[in-house]
């Protein structure tokens, strides 16, 4: 792989050249990961390195956006799923029931609004929406909860498929657990 595809690979922002190779910039004095979500900066100021320690030993710092010190698969790898994994066994434990989306943000150490921001990219829907489906599902039958799952996955299908937003597809996905919900209940 020469520069000129490195460079195309970083422009690119794609995360499978991660821990492939390093990107380092002369006029700020930073290295980072291929895809790193900062500006890419023009290619006459762009070194590359094989690994992180050789970034370092040349003089330049860690980017703090993408951590490129960081090892693969430790939490501070992928901080966006890190924290939505955190969030979801906190709406799990029913923290958005007693403190609200903000006691979330909080015990996360972020603000709501990234809170959501983060849900909606790694899961698709914000906590207020996750903690909706837990409160439907919570005390059902086994067979409530396989036909509660399948209306989701059914949801989750219709978005890959495309055309339907996942905010409406959670939003049919809801109506269809309450409405089983109700029949069963009669």
């Amino acid at each position: 792989m020469d520069d000129d595809q490195r460079y195309q690979a970083a422009a690119s922002k794609d995360a499978r050249f991660d821990g492939v190779f390093f990107t380092a910039v002369r006029t700020t004095g930073i290295y980072c990961r291929p895809s790193c979500p900062a500006i890419t900066p023009k290619r006459a100021n762009v070194t590359f390195y094989p690994t992180a320690a050789a970034a370092q030993q040349a003089g330049y710092r860690a980017c703090k956006r993408c951590r490129p010190d960081a090892s693969p698969g430790s939490p501070d790898w992928n901080v966006r799923s890190d924290v939505a994994g955190r969030a979801m066994r906190l709406i799990a434990d029913g923290i958005v029931d007693r403190d609200g989306v903000p006691g979330l943000a909080a015990r996360l150490g972020y603000s709501p609004r990234q809170v959501g921001r983060v849900l909606a990219a790694e899961v698709g829907a914000p906590p207020w929406k996750i903690d909706r489906v837990r409160q439907q599902l919570r005390g059902w039958h086994p067979d409530g909860v396989g036909r509660a799952l399948q209306a989701v996955a059914e949801a989750d299908a219709q978005v890959k498929g495309g055309g339907v937003s996942p905010e409406y597809a959670l939003e049919r996905a809801i109506r269809q657990i309450v409405a089983y919900r109700v029949s069963a209940a009669r």
